[in-house]
């Protein structure tokens, strides 16, 4: 599981550079928006620290990119190494996103099998959100149904509690 996200993060790296030359007002563009020294310092406390209001605060900035792909690797840390709870269903959520039909049906099987493991990590960790959209989203009756997860008694009832109780 550890590989293919370390190859997931290499790949996405890799596809990140176009190969292609940058111009001087490109790079001063990102060096003013991306790479504030704001914005440096909420990369390292969400890397070192697992500090929840950088994450929410990266979190928003890249909320609003067509496929929020720069998000993944802080998602990814605040899942893997800080068991931050809403994490796990931004990790699902991102790799959906990643095509352009925004729908997990075309993904690969590798890719699809990842982002629903997140899936579930996030009902089972108690994501309210996530818990929400099994039961609105990808239910049986629904148009994008995930059959191993709502076909799970013991997880579709842990979504029902989970928005019952309310978190997140």
């Amino acid at each position: 599981m550890v590989k293919r996200i370390m190859y997931l993060m290499a790949f996405f790296i890799l596809c990140s550079c176009s190969g292609s030359v940058m111009k001087e007002t490109e790079i001063v563009c990102m060096s003013e928006n991306s790479y504030s020294s704001d914005y440096m310092q909420k990369t390292k406390n969400i890397l070192e620290y697992g500090d929840t209001n950088s994450y929410w605060a990266i979190h928003t900035i890249h909320s609003d990119d067509c496929a929020n792909d720069k998000l993944l690797p802080y998602a990814l840390v605040m899942a893997n190494k800080f068991n931050f709870t809403p994490a796990y269903y931004h990790v699902f959520e991102i790799l959906v996103q990643l095509n352009c039909e925004r729908t997990i049906d075309v993904l690969d099987s590798a890719t699809r099998d990842l982002a629903v493991s997140y899936f579930r990590k996030a009902i089972e960790s108690g994501d309210k959100y996530a818990s929400d959209c099994l039961l609105q989203e990808y239910c049986d009756t629904c148009t994008t149904p995930i059959k191993e997860l709502y076909t799970d008694t013991v997880l579709m009832s842990k979504a029902f509690n989970n928005i019952e109780l309310g978190s997140r």
